[in-house]
């Protein structure tokens, strides 16, 4: 039990409440930059995902292998979370889904 508290721990030093609002914002401005755009919703949201995928390879770096492992399941859930932050946003930023 005490490699899990040990691995929580660090986790929260890692992961801090800024960390995570400036990553949602990265991918808030990045989807809004993308609709913004000509290009066809597929290509925007590939553009939107590889963006937040580059954010995280970028700014969340760790010797640790079980951080890293955590790191890549949640690079596989990028696709997701981006839609997600879509679905949210399209009901509060205006012409959103018009572009």
């Amino acid at each position: 039990m005490n490699i899990f508290k040990n691995l929580a721990n660090t986790v929260k030093k890692k992961v801090s409440d800024d960390g995570i609002k400036i990553f949602f914002d990265f991918t808030k401005n990045k989807i809004i930059e993308q609709a913004r755009t000509t290009l066809e919703g597929y290509d925007k949201k590939k553009n939107v995902d590889n963006a937040v995928i580059l954010f995280i390879k970028s700014n969340f770096k760790s010797v640790n292998p079980v951080q890293n492992a955590l790191i890549n399941i949640l690079i596989e859930y990028i696709p997701v979370l981006t839609q997600c932050i879509y679905e949210n946003l399209k009901k509060y930023v205006d012409g959103l889904t018009e572009a």
